[in-house]
Order: structure tokens, then sequence, then C-alpha cells
């Protein structure tokens, strides 16, 4: 973006992180960032310090507003694989608001083995404490750390977890494929009658304008209702991050998607694909528009079709 040309890699960059792209020798790192074009680990790195027993090296990485755990685990995952025939790394973070804001504290810890990473949150933790299940867990999965589902092999979770094919924990991997498998109305008791849609997360932008320098005199233009979403997050008003289905990204964001395929990234298969949109100037572009304005809010199906359907009556 600062139109800055990169030195080429060393061979060791290279050997770690092979190009997807051979016109481009970077490719191969921008794959474990959530956007490729943002390479950001939101922390810096330090060399590490001997340890207070005399085993070993502490390393110091560290950052304040963007923290990025996915590809920190996956940069000490591939670049320590020595270390890691010895023994696990660990790292924890927090994650910490300005203001008192519902669902902006919290933090996680990441355990890295030789043959996978595993990562949690506190959230997880508090809903297990409290007997609850986290959003993203079907009713009937239980939350025992130790227990294996017949139907969802470890041994698949951690073939896909080496193949960098998805970054869940076991468990939120579980509830990811039962979530995506048809529905089953065989021991329903009625299974002429309609399944009751399930609400999903979604997210509007409006308030739009083709040139963020202009002045409106009305609501400017209406957005699209992207969704359904596993979540959606924004850090510091840099930008607005969200998962979804291969699907949602494909109907949304198809541009995006092609170049996924065309590179041959493993995450166009799911079942989640993160994303972000990038705020500017607090604002929101997509497909060339510039949104002032979002909302996420849950509802089924249905509900926004109808709910959006009024607003375009009405405009």
């Amino acid at each position: 973006m600062s139109g800055i040309v990169a030195p080429a890699p060393s061979p060791k960059i290279l050997e770690l992180f092979p190009p997807e792209d051979e016109d481009d020798l970077w490719s191969g790192l921008g794959t474990i960032f959530c956007d490729a074009y943002f390479p950001d680990f939101g922390a810096r790195f330090e060399a590490g310090t001997a340890s207070i027993d005399g085993v070993g090296q502490i390393a110091h990485i560290y950052g304040t507003p963007t923290f990025q755990p996915d590809p920190v685990a996956t940069v000490i995952h591939r670049c320590c694989a020595e270390s890691l025939l010895r023994a696990a790394i660990g790292f924890e973070w927090s994650e910490s608001c300005s203001k008192p804001r519902e669902g902006e504290f919290g933090g996680g810890w990441c355990a890295i083995f030789a043959d996978r990473i595993e990562m949690h949150s506190t959230s997880e933790a508090l809903s297990a404490a409290l007997g609850q299940s986290a959003p993203s867990d079907p009713p009937h999965l239980e939350r025992d750390a130790w227990t294996e589902y017949p139907a969802h092999p470890l041994a698949d979770w951690k073939y896909q977890i080496a193949n960098d094919d998805t970054r869940l924990g076991y468990r939120d991997w579980i509830a990811a494929r039962v979530l995506g498998e048809p529905h089953d109305t065989a021991g329903d008791t009625d299974a002429t009658s309609p399944v009751p849609e399930a609400p999903g997360l979604y997210l509007h932008l409006y308030h739009g304008r083709k040139d963020p320098d202009e002045n409106l005199e009305d609501w400017g233009s209406e957005g699209p209702v992207i969704g359904p979403l596993a979540y959606v997050h924004t850090t510091y008003m840099c930008d607005v991050k969200f998962a979804a289905a291969p699907d949602v990204m494909d109907r949304f964001f198809p541009a995006v998607m092609a170049e996924w395929c065309a590179r041959g990234l493993s995450n166009v298969a799911g079942p989640l694909c993160d994303w972000r949109l990038t705020i500017f100037d607090d604002y929101v572009e997509y497909d060339g528009i510039y949104y002032g304005d979002w909302t996420v809010f849950a509802a089924t199906p249905s509900e926004v079709d109808e709910r959006f359907a009024k607003v375009a009556k009405a405009a």
C-alpha cells in the first residue's frame, strides 16, 4: 500500500514459506494472513533471552492494537520445528478496549506442537465454567477437552491442521462441520412440518457514496447485507473482520474467491473463510462505494429478505 518494493526473501524464508506465485516470492508468507495483501502480525518479534532455568530461550512477541495470533502461531510452528521436537511452545494474549464495551475484553492461549497447533479463547473456558455452550457449538456437543467424537475423528482434524486447511480448535471444527451438514428429518416427530429457520449474523452497510469527500444531502445509497457470518469484529477502527462460509464469500466477494482458487489456496474449501473490510477515513469501502455506517444484527434469511424488501420499496 505504501509502494515499497520488498527485497528478495532469503533462501530460508523461501524454504519455510514456498511461494504460491512464482512471480511473487513473498506470496508463500502472505498465505498465512487472512489478507495476503495486508500481511500484518500486529506485533514485534525480538530475539530471545536465556530462560530463568538456563534451558532454552524466551522470545518476546508483543503488540497492542491489532495482534494476530494465527499468523504468529504459524511462524513459530514452521520456524521452530527443531525446538518443537523437544518441547511444545506456547503463548497467551489478551484483548482489551479503552471503553467498557461488551465483548471487547478477553484473551486466549496457544499451544504449538510439532504436529499441530491448539488455540482457545477465554470465552470458551468461561462458557465451560458456567456450564454453557459456546455460541459456535451445536447443542449436543459436550465441552470435555479430551472427548473424541467418532463421527469427527481427531485424525481428520489433525490432518487439516497440518495442511493449514483449518485453524479452528477441535470442538469448533466439529461445530463448523455439523452446522454445514444437511438437516436429517428422519427422526423428527413430524417430518412433513417445515424445519424452522436458524437465525444468522449479518453485516449491513449503508449511507454510501462514490467519493469519500462527497457531502451528502440525504442518507446516500443502501449497501449489501453480507451474511450469514460466523462472527464480526472491529479492531480500533482499522478494519471489520468476519468469517463466512465459502458460498457467502463467493456471493459477496467473487473476485477474492476467484483469486484464492487461482492460487490454489486451501481456505476456499471452508468450512469458514476469514476476510476483512478495511476502514479508510472513517468509511468502509465495498465494490467502489464508501459507506459511513454499518450495523450487525441477527435474523433468519426470511426476515432479512422481508426487512430489506421494505427498504427497497420505500426507496
